[in-house]
């Protein structure tokens, strides 16, 4: 995670402002969307082009070569192919909450702005594959609430379409006006293998904070409640909500804080269990508690061992299905990629350093990954406050452990 995204702010994302965009989705799709991972791919490829025809019509009023006209199909067909433009995105796929429920939703960090090509626009005779060797970027206007809630409904409407033709929405009835026509989800001809169904009932559970298996399949989960509510009133400035899909991009990094900016990065990417909130009670059981308390007064869940085990298998990404996404021009095979690399070097001194050598470090010591997590500079020595220089290491089993019990306050090795 840490070394994620120290590489991200540093060789990824350039010196621009970076706003967080959080989508989820309505309860039906839940399920669906953790089940087929393919549908899952579909949604997120569709609100990343969401994403850029909203910049389009923000930024490209203001390039060097602006469209006569800003329809779709007119921009994707003819107008960026000759003059490439396109925004960088970076996508977190989540599939968990904080009480650890399947809730599969996107985090995605994409450039407040848009990036064109400075190349003279090209004609008839232009090359498809040609990179871009300069970029320049255009910053966005004010985000506003109706531009948000606009971008949901067409968000909305695309993915309506798109799963109707792809075939994730089935018509219930086949003699119906296209006005009075509903749609099903469609899973499949065949009904699904023993171990299918009960990774299902794992999501189904997972989902409703119930037990999946054993005596009390069904029931719910014991919640940590206290007369208290929360006090925590959630900001819904640049937040829409529209049928069920909730958009917020409310959280903007501007771009001269490149911490707040890995910080963020880190966020996105937090693995699902947070260590220090999980506690084993002296019954056996483990408690979880939440990171903010609930609207009503829920503080924490209790577990039973097979009902943690049932969580965490609900939230197991299916296999070869990466869960970080880039788009745009993040995209290796970007016509701007190159460019835009070029203008992260240049942005990051340290980095900057590092080119010089013939060889790229792509992995940095751990001394240096706790210093940037945790403050914690382990070089440094905590009698004199002086920086500590390596006598010896050690690599044999025998002189490990005997360091290990010279140390009576030392933990014994996992």
């Amino acid at each position: 995670m840490t070394q994620r995204a120290h590489r991200q702010r540093q060789e990824v994302i350039p010196n621009v402002d970076v706003r967080q965009w959080v989508l989820t989705f309505p309860r039906p799709l839940h399920i669906y969307l953790a089940y087929f991972p393919h549908a899952l791919t579909e949604a997120l490829e569709l609100f990343i082009e969401t994403l850029r025809y909203h910049y389009q019509r923000r930024c490209l009023p203001h390039s060097p070569h602006p469209p006569e006209l800003y329809a779709i199909d007119h921009l994707h067909a003819y107008y960026r192919p000759r003059y490439p433009h396109d925004i960088g995105s970076v996508t977190s796929i989540q599939r968990h909450t904080d009480a650890l429920g399947l809730y599969p939703h996107f985090h995605t960090l994409s450039t407040d702005g848009l990036f064109v090509s400075s190349a003279p626009f090209q004609d008839e005779s232009y090359q498809p594959r040609q990179k871009e060797k300069t970029a320049i970027f255009i910053p966005a206007d004010q985000l506003k609430q109706e531009d948000l809630h606009d971008l949901l409904i067409l968000y909305k409407y695309r993915l309506t379409r798109r799963f109707i033709r792809r075939g994730y929405l089935r018509p219930l009835h086949l003699d119906c006006t296209p006005e009075e026509q509903q749609f099903n989800l469609y899973w499949g001809h065949e009904p699904p293998s023993e171990e299918e169904q009960q990774l299902l009932k794992c999501y189904a559970a997972s989902k409703n904070l119930r037990h999946a298996f054993g005596p009390k399949a069904g029931e719910p989960l014991d919640l940590d409640m206290s007369d208290d509510t929360s006090k925590n009133h959630y900001n819904a400035e640049l937040c829409a909500t529209y049928q069920g899909f909730n958009l917020h991009a409310n959280t903007v990094v501007h771009a001269e804080d490149r911490d707040r900016l890995e910080q963020l990065c880190r966020y996105i990417q937090r693995p699902v269990i947070a260590q220090d909130r999980l506690q084993e009670l002296n019954d056996g059981r483990y408690y979880y508690g939440f990171k903010r308390t609930w609207k009503n007064g829920t503080k924490g869940i209790y577990f039973d061992g097979p009902d943690l085990l049932e969580r965490l298998a609900a939230l197991v990404p299916p296999p070869r299905k990466h869960q970080l996404r880039y788009h745009g021009v993040f995209a290796p095979r970007s016509k701007l990629f190159q460019a835009v690399r070029q203008m992260t070097v240049k942005s990051e001194e340290r980095f900057a350093k590092q080119k010089k050598r013939r060889r790229n470090r792509y992995w940095i010591l751990w001394a240096e990954l706790l210093k940037r997590s945790f403050q914690v500079d382990v070089a440094i020595c905590p009698i004199c406050k002086h920086s500590m220089q390596v006598i010896a290491e050690i690599h044999t089993p025998e002189g490990i452990f005997g360091l290990i019990s010279y140390d009576e306050q030392a933990r014994p090795p996992p």
